[in-house]
């Protein structure tokens, strides 16, 4: 049994609400990308009913509000156009401003266990009450139980998912958030040039870059090199300050 919090008793009341009985397993389900080229499918391994489930809304309950707090962070699509307007509110744009918009590759299914764990850890943290209860280490003890226990069906085959999170159950985009965020602080670190503006919908970037075209390309390399398993598509607008 694992202790709810520092140097608390161990519960097992909060351990049986959120069980599940039985052996369910998730369902492989397939989302048709029909805006991208090829049409390709992207896997969804659904989460209801599965042991983790509940046990996942109640990390995604007690991290979500640290996804707000990221300098990067668009809520949807309204937030991102009023943060737009807020820009043009600044004044023009350097005449050779480019504009460009990054996406990650199947970010999901590339978040290394450990990696994405120890940045909810840093995450809970740096963004919380010390004596906020449940614990960093307890919330984290049960993303490792989400993350390893990732059991689904294919064909009445059972798998068992050994990298990255599944995208149905419901910690996936706090969980994915997070880590991003702790990727995009490391990559803008560790270029020279920064960009003038960067906004993230979990893996969709918006950036405006002013240091010029061959600058840009260099940055973009950068990054497809930055982490081993985490890389980016990019569209880069064809003229100054127009859209990609």
């Amino acid at each position: 049994m694992i202790g709810w919090g520092r140097g608390s008793a161990q519960n097992a009341s909060g351990f049986s609400a959120m069980a599940r009985d039985g052996d369910g397993r998730g369902r492989d389900l397939v989302d048709m990308r029909v805006h991208k080229e090829g049409n390709p499918g992207r896997p969804i391994i659904g989460g209801n009913g599965c042991p983790t489930e509940i046990i996942s809304q109640f990390v995604d309950y007690h991290m979500k509000d640290l996804v707000s707090q990221l300098p990067s962070y668009v809520q949807d699509d309204m937030d991102f156009l009023r943060k737009i307007h807020d820009i043009n509110k600044t004044g023009p744009l350097p005449p050779d401003t480019l504009l460009c918009t990054m996406d990650v590759s199947a970010l999901y299914t590339n978040i290394p266990h450990e990696e994405g764990t120890d940045a909810c850890r840093i995450a809970l943290e740096e963004g919380r009450d010390p004596g906020t209860k449940p614990s960093p280490s307890f919330i984290c003890t049960l993303i490792q139980l989400i993350l390893t226990l990732n059991f689904f069906t294919f064909h009445d085959n059972t798998y068992l998912q050994t990298h990255g999170t599944a995208m149905g159950t419901c910690m996936a985009p706090t969980y994915a958030n997070i880590f991003m965020g702790a990727i995009e602080r490391r990559l803008l670190g560790s270029f020279p040039d920064k960009p003038l503006v960067w906004l993230r919908y979990i893996d969709d970037i918006f950036l405006i870059w002013t240091h010029g075209r061959a600058k840009l390309e260099a940055f973009i390399q950068h990054a497809n090199t930055f982490h081993p398993t985490i890389k980016f598509t990019s569209n880069i607008s064809l003229h100054p300050r127009s859209i990609p």
